[in-house]
């Protein structure tokens, strides 16, 4: 049916006129109204055979909706330090499983170490200042004693010898010897006790320095023991800082990562606070069902928002693909009509009603559009019929809805990445290491030799601890030899002074002095041994097991073949700390996915897993379910952890390829992803698309009236024959029949 527009108009503007005389009339009282009459309806043109088409004012819901595909998450609790740190160790491996109060991760401040060391060491020196010192005064003070009873020896006897005559000149003579005999035992009395005093005050300040300078380490110490990061939940690591003994850690750096797999989350992208306050219902999509969500709060980083998964019977486990459903308008079984059928006209919306044989303009006043169907607040009634400028649908496809399981395959090479690497050098201190020779070492898969200066043949050599890796040898110094002589004779004199000293008479202060001049000489001891040890290698191995994957000669090629570049030759003389070659630890590894896969297919969930190929010692190609690890390790946003089995079944040799940068290793990665089972499925032509989240299908009723449905969906998949559908969220049940032209 045409609409005839002009004549609308027209009556609009006679509407308006109408109002304007009225108002001029009333003054500026309450408005006027201009109500169109049967008397004021315009004259329609019939609608032809052709442009038929109607459909009745239904009540339906109307609402907005927002689909967000997500993945179901633990809460993880991530762990850093506030300061630099010493990494020192820990015992876990990735998915093992910790409890609240373990300690994940050990390492010191790094800061620390020099105040620690100095203070052991003043109270090492307090320790052997205070018995030497406690020594010679005490063997003084023995040699005292013995003379000051000699000489109250020798005044008792002069006393005993007191004349009885007081007038007398022997009494006279007595009185002067008495008087030299106590002059001399007070004298010596004296000295004793100013000795005895000297050693009291000497302690007394010793044990003051000693209790100041041993509070402080303490408290150091103390300070550095909260370097042990200890989980505050129960739950499974999902990652682990790779590092090595030695190594420094940075503030901030997350070193250690537990999650609670209980307590279920999903993440979808930031929902800013002014569409958050206008969501009308939220809830989950997983496999079928809908679960309860609750909003928890803005992620850290300010692009996601978080929301609490409710599933207490525990269906849906971590790693589940699904979606986040929001409406953000939301009107139940309101009156509507199809948005095409409401025509404006200035500010008053009018539809083409069906009256008996009559067609006639009728104003209405809407409310919530989904812009396909529109809220009647006023104006019609239901099951009145509107026109509209087209057909009525006609059944041309029909199609039962049926349930079933879709999914992406995923298909990428992944990069073999061992996170733990350790440098292989010469731990010597003392003499000029000279270089011999590379060491030969058999090939394991070729069967021949080689020597590690071919370098094409010693990346990933597997290696055991101890093994060959270069030959040396370190000449001393004519300098060195004379130290090395000086210290054999000062270590045998500290010998033949312990000896003399552990021959005297057993006190406090020769225990002392013992104890000290014992640890002098373990610590002679302990230089003479690094100095032998150091001037008798012979060779530079392997510290533990690993993959040697790169010798340090110095050669490098250019284009032809060509040999450029300095190499390690017999007699060279080397730097003590130079680095002969680079290992990897080989009893944890990734496998990183290229960054465009998770563009291409999405983030990867934890305890799903992935199928990956690679050939064994037997060149064998082997398939293996593999975890993924969901961490940031090396270039790549996702990882697969691989295990300890499958890193030794690995033929390394057989799936490596030359990068031209460097050698990687590559392996194939396969698996099913954004998986969902148990959901309607419906086809991608049978629906007519509002937005990437909800439209409109026509349901075919028994009676062979068509009814149009609102439609929240999924993501689009492909089936096997070659046509897509889409994952029906909401607004269709298996078994329906539906149409489309």
């Amino acid at each position: 049916m045409k609409i005839n527009r002009e004549k609308i108009l027209s009556m609009a503007l006679a509407s308006c006129l109408a109002a304007a005389q009225a108002v001029c009339l009333t003054g500026c009282g309450e408005r006027q109204v201009q109500a169109v009459t049967e008397e004021a309806v315009i004259e329609l043109i019939e609608p032809t055979a052709e442009l038929s088409g109607s459909e009745a004012v239904t009540r339906r819901d109307l609402f907005t909706a927002r689909v967000y595909e997500v993945l179901v998450d633990p809460y993880v609790e991530d762990y850093s330090y506030e300061e630099t740190r010493n990494f020192l160790g820990t015992e876990w491996k990735m998915g093992d499983t910790v409890g609240a109060g373990n300690i994940l991760y050990r390492a010191n401040i790094l800061s620390l170490d020099p105040r620690i060391e100095k203070l052991t060491e003043k109270l090492e020196e307090l320790e052997e200042s205070y018995a030497e010192y406690h020594y010679d005064i005490q063997t003084k003070l023995n040699d005292q004693y013995w003379e000051l009873s000699v000489l109250d020896w020798e005044l008792e006897e002069v006393l005993d010898q007191e004349p009885d005559d007081e007038s007398s000149a022997a009494y006279a003579a007595w009185e002067r010897e008495k008087e030299r005999a106590e002059g001399e035992y007070n004298k010596k009395d004296l000295d004793i006790r100013m000795n005895e005093m000297a050693l009291s005050e000497r302690k007394e300040l010793m044990y003051l320095d000693y209790e100041y300078y041993a509070g402080q380490l303490q408290e150091l110490l103390k300070k550095n023991e909260l370097g042990n990061l200890c989980s505050d939940i129960t739950g499974q690591i999902v990652y682990l800082y790779a590092c090595d003994r030695g190594d420094q850690i940075s503030p901030g750096t997350v070193v250690a990562s537990v999650a609670d797999m209980n307590q279920k989350r999903i993440v979808c992208n930031s929902i800013d606070s002014s569409t958050r306050y206008t969501i009308k219902e939220a809830y989950a999509f997983f496999n079928g069902r809908r679960y309860e969500v609750a909003y928890e709060e803005e992620s850290s980083s300010l692009t996601s928002s978080v929301f609490l998964l409710q599933d207490p019977r525990g269906e849906v486990p971590v790693g589940t693909y699904g979606n986040l459903v929001l409406y953000t308008g939301m009107k139940e079984q309101v009156l509507t009509v199809p948005k095409e059928a409401v025509h404006n006209v200035g500010l008053e919306k009018y539809v083409y009603v069906l009256e008996g044989d009559r067609t006639a303009l009728r104003t209405v006043r809407i409310g919530l559009t989904d812009d396909v169907y529109v809220e009647i607040l006023s104006g019609l009634e239901e099951g009145e019929r509107v026109f509209l400028d087209r057909s009525d649908p006609q059944a041309v496809h029909r199609a039962v809805l049926e349930k079933g399981s879709v999914s992406l395959a995923y298909s990428e090479k992944g990069t073999l990445y061992y996170p733990i690497e350790f440098d292989v050098s010469c731990d010597v201190d003392h003499g000029t290491v000279v270089f011999k020779s590379w060491q030969p070492y058999e090939n394991v898969v070729k069967g021949q030799t080689y020597a590690f200066d071919q370098l094409a043949d010693a990346w990933y050599m597997p290696m055991k601890a101890g093994d060959i890796i270069a030959n040396i040898s370190v000449v001393p110094s004519d300098v060195e030899k004379q130290e090395m002589i000086q210290l054999e004779n000062d270590l045998r004199r500290a010998e033949e002074r312990l000896e003399d000293l552990m021959k005297e008479e057993e006190s406090e202060s020769r225990d002392k002095l013992i104890e000290s001049r014992q640890a002098d000489i373990e610590r002679k001891r302990e230089e003479l041994v690094d100095l032998i040890t150091d001037y008798s290698i012979t060779s530079v191995r392997a510290e533990r097991n690993g993959l040697l994957y790169a010798v340090n000669d110095r050669i490098y090629y250019q284009g032809g073949g060509s040999r450029v570049g300095i190499s390690v030759l017999t007699g060279d003389k080397m730097d003590r700390d130079y680095v002969y070659a680079r290992m990897v630890d080989n009893s944890i590894a990734y496998l990183l996915l290229p960054e465009k896969a998770a563009g291409v297919y999405g983030r990867l969930g934890y305890n799903t897993t992935m199928t990956v190929s690679y050939n064994n010692w037997e060149n064998e190609i082997v398939t293996r379910e593999v975890p993924v690890a969901t961490v940031n390790v090396g270039s790549s946003s996702q990882a697969l952890l691989l295990d300890r089995e499958l890193l030794e079944d690995l033929n390394i040799y057989r799936t490596q390829y030359q990068s031209t940068s460097n050698r990687q290793t590559s392996l194939e990665v396969r698996g099913r992803v954004k998986s969902m089972e148990n959901v309607v499925l419906l086809p991608e032509k049978a629906i007519k698309l509002v937005n990437s989240s909800f439209g409109y299908v026509n349901v075919l009723e028994e009676d062979g009236s068509i009814r149009s449905v609102s439609v929240v969906i999924g993501r689009k998949y492909l089936a096997e024959d070659g046509q897509y559908n889409y994952c029906v969220i909401d607004g269709l049940t298996e078994g329906m029949t539906i149409c489309w032209e």
